[in-house]
């Protein structure tokens, strides 16, 4: 699946004329975060593969998610 890019530009210039903190959203529609996902993973594969660098860091990432991914299960969000 391609991700739109001009959807993309147009909701972060939206953010930025309503303001950061004055609105949030409780749910996505349609398979956005399915989409989203996999092109964050597309572009972590293209960087893991460009230097030896980049993959420590994206690999020490993924094990510190790993690690930490009850964090949220158990205390909520940071804002909250």
């Amino acid at each position: 699946m391609l991700v739109n890019k001009a959807f993309i530009l147009k909701s972060v210039e939206a953010c930025l004329v309503w303001g950061f903190g004055r609105f949030g959203l409780s749910s996505y529609p349609g398979d956005n975060l399915l989409r989203w996902r996999e092109a964050s993973n597309n572009a972590l594969r293209h960087y893991a593969g460009k230097d030896l660098m980049s993959r420590r860091i994206i690999d020490q990432k993924k094990q510190f998610k790993v690690r930490y991914d009850n964090y949220y299960q158990w205390f909520g969000l940071y804002d909250k």
